[in-house]
């Protein structure tokens, strides 16, 4: 069927982003599959994710992917915290590639809501009790030690300022092994309460130092990891094609607040979120 001379709609149109050229502008969110095995990824990431490039997609997103092992949310969940994870990955993006789509990855680290089972068992935390099955449990960090808002939730390890400084290069590191792995876009998770989110928010950080506070030194950790992954992609695209890096972040009001009294813990179910402000 020759098409020429009909007006595409402009979901359908090609679109250059900093040079990544993507035949049209459907994007395929980030999904969490709880497929991976060690943190990497399966043959269900292959035809889960390459279903989406058959289909016509112009960008594929992979879930999101943890910058560390215990920055999982579940043993289950996907990571790229070893070298070895790179060639399983680089499968993948060849394959999305090859098919006409860019692929993509989300960078993230779960912080206090590690450590937990699967979502269908509620994101239960883990326990001693599941060793038995496997499923070790481990020690969550955090801005603070303040325990994720879900019932049976481990106190989480507060960062010190040099395991802050550590995480910027974890964040980098794991840049690196994404645009080694074939990826042309990385977004980074700023949101649903995950680590970012809880140095964000003024329920979840209660610090003192330049990390806490007001709103300049809580958003300080996150320009710092973005820093230090943008630099890596920035690197790498002097040395060959064009890369493109984002944040996703959860703009709330609340987030804007000085006080813990006017803000809403990002960590708590939508359901029972109320505002005092």
């Amino acid at each position: 069927m020759n098409d020429a001379g009909v007006h595409r709609p402009l979901l359908l149109q090609p679109i250059s982003l900093r040079g990544i050229f993507a035949r049209n502008r459907i994007v395929v969110s980030p999904m969490c599959q709880y497929h991976s095995q060690g943190g990497g990824p399966t043959d269900w990431h292959l035809v889960s994710l390459g279903k989406y490039a058959i289909g016509g997609a112009g960008i594929v997103f992979t879930e999101e992917t943890a910058v560390e092992e215990r920055g999982r949310k579940t043993h289950e969940c996907a990571g790229i915290y070893s070298d070895g994870h790179v060639p399983a990955y680089r499968r993948i993006t060849d394959f999305i590639r090859g098919l006409g789509a860019i692929p993509a990855i989300q960078l993230g680290h779960a912080g206090r809501k590690a450590s937990s089972d699967l979502p269908w068992k509620d994101f239960k935390p883990l326990d001693d009790g599941d060793s038995a099955r496997g499923l070790k449990p481990w020690t969550a960090v955090s801005s603070s030690a303040i325990p994720a808002p879900r019932a049976g939730s481990m106190t989480p390890i507060a960062l010190s300022t040099s395991d802050i400084r550590e995480m910027v290069g974890v964040w980098r590191d794991a840049a690196l092994r994404s645009v080694d792995a074939g990826f042309d876009i990385c977004e980074i998770h700023g949101a649903h309460g995950y680590l970012i989110h809880q140095f964000l928010s003024p329920l979840a950080n209660r610090r003192n130092d330049g990390y806490g506070g007001d709103l300049q030194g809580r958003i300080r950790q996150d320009r710092s990891n973005r820093s230090g992954a943008w630099r890596a992609f920035a690197r790498a695209a002097e040395a060959g094609p064009a890369l493109l890096l984002w944040p996703r972040l959860r703009c709330r009001a609340s987030l804007l607040a000085s006080r813990p009294g006017d803000a809403v813990d990002p960590g708590l179910p939508r359901a029972d979120r109320t505002s005092r402000q």
